[in-house]
């Protein structure tokens, strides 16, 4: 009888599973546990034994051992400088910002850190749903899938980088006589799931629980707002609710977790609700022939018209690119901001080398995309009846234009609250949009190969 119902609803899984010549046992015995037993413990371990054999096949395990010491390296790297920075930052505020103590300064803006962290989580943060791709057609519950998938999420390094930094620190400005500074280090753990949950609840396709994503977000945003016209009471208010945490107050950490809890819970439950949506909403999507407004507005632009408009959609055709531009411009007006109470002298200009990087970021990353994509195309390119010369000024003026909108907002923005800097600013962008820009049109016009459609970014330089 199983085999019949197996004949009748799954005949793939009946041909491949009963009827194939081909002896059995070479299939995965994961496949016969998930047909046979849809238990939830045995097919979650199944699951996650999936996604490690996925991540084994991967592109990354294939390259060579230089790449792949490479990247370890600049991920080791990476978490031993949030570690130093978490080490070093209180004698840092110490030196530059006596009037408070370090852990005022930090556990006391906490509603701002997790608020830019939740912008940072939109930007580079995926969600898995695309693991679940081979599962799709096999007799597995969409429940099992959901919780595989919020599962995934949370294993996302994102959900690490700031217990990273803050582990340190709490050890640096917690005394353990007193406090606890491991139930520190959990509070800020159960606060990054609270962001992760968030962030769960915008990506949802749903339109309620989207909106339960975004009253959360919003009320980030107003505490965040109430440093502007409360600071003092906004610093203590956040200290305290921190120090609850290190004294091992029950009700500091029951309410975190019945937040997480519930919010979890709508995920699940939308996800399971709207599962295939949430898969074809990853998706690529056809762009229409009518073209946006941004669209039209550049090809109606004389001469550089026609250039601008491939740039355009070369820009935002790709998630990659498509986020680079959507972070590079707030990331500027938030280190503007904090450059604008650190940097005291125009000539105090330790901080403003970022604002190079920053300001130089979408060209310096997105130009080595779109030579990659252009040298596919070099012969084709190269067999058209139109000015090189004047394709490549298009390409270096549009930058330069992007460029020149971000240091006209940093400005303005900066215009209240320390005019002194704005100089340096302009000049290190300057310094940034025209060397910096100038180098990579350079080596990307005169050169003898093209460059690796496989490789990414990093490795094109």
């Amino acid at each position: 009888m199983f085999a019949l119902f197996f004949r009748r609803n799954h005949p793939l899984i009946f041909q491949i599973a009963f009827t194939n010549p081909v002896k059995t046992s070479c299939l995965p015995k994961s496949f016969y546990l998930c047909i046979f037993f849809k238990k939830l413990p045995t097919m979650f371990s199944k699951l996650i034994t999936h996604s490690w054999q996925m991540m084994r096949r991967s592109a990354f395990f294939e390259k060579s051992i230089f790449v792949k010491g490479f990247i370890a390296f600049v991920l080791f790297f990476v978490a031993m400088q949030l570690y130093g920075m978490g080490r070093a930052l209180p004698m840092i505020l110490n030196e530059h910002l006596p009037q408070y103590p370090p852990a005022k300064w930090v556990y006391g803006l906490l509603p701002v850190i997790f608020l830019s962290y939740l912008v940072v989580r939109l930007f580079f943060q995926k969600l898995p749903p695309r693991h679940v791709l081979p599962y799709l057609h096999l007799p597995i519950s969409r429940g099992h899938l959901s919780g595989y998938r919020i599962f995934q999420s949370w294993l996302h390094p994102m959900n690490l980088y700031l217990l990273v930094f803050f582990y340190p620190f709490i050890q640096m400005t917690i005394n353990p006589a007193t406090s606890s500074q491991g139930l520190g280090v959990v509070g800020i753990f159960l606060l990054t799931g609270i962001n992760q949950s968030i962030l769960m609840l915008l990506r949802t396709p749903d339109k309620t629980a989207r909106s339960a994503g975004i009253l959360f977000g919003a009320a980030l945003m107003i505490l965040s707002a109430a440093y502007l016209w409360i600071p003092q009471q906004m610093l203590q208010y956040s200290l305290d609710v921190f120090l609850t945490f290190v004294h091992a107050r029950p009700i500091s950490f029951l309410i975190p977790v019945a937040i997480i809890a519930g919010l979890q819970g709508i995920v699940y439950l939308q996800s399971t609700k709207s599962f295939y949506k949430i898969y074809e909403s990853e998706e690529p999507a056809e762009k229409t022939l009518t073209g946006t407004r941004v669209e039209r507005f550049l090809a109606a632009v004389p001469v550089y018209g026609p250039y601008w408009l491939l740039e355009w959609r070369l820009l935002i055709r790709n998630r990659r690119t498509r986020q680079s531009l959507y972070f590079f411009l707030p990331a500027a007006i938030a280190y503007a901001l904090v450059a604008a109470f650190m940097i005291n002298e125009p000539g105090d200009s330790g901080l403003a080398i970022m604002f190079v990087i920053i300001a130089g970021g979408l060209g310096n990353m997105h130009l080595q995309h779109a030579y990659s994509w252009e040298s596919h195309f070099f012969d084709f390119l190269s067999s058209r009846d139109f000015s090189m010369e004047q394709f490549i000024r298009a390409k270096y003026y549009f930058y330069l234009i992007i460029a020149a909108l971000q240091l006209a907002v940093v400005s303005i923005i900066l215009l209240p609250f320390n005019i002194h800097i704005i100089p340096l600013f302009a000049g290190t962008a300057l310094f940034s949009a025209g060397l910096g820009f100038y180098l990579f049109l350079r080596a990307g016009v005169r050169h003898s190969s093209r460059m690796d459609l496989q490789g990414k970014a990093s490795f094109n330089m």
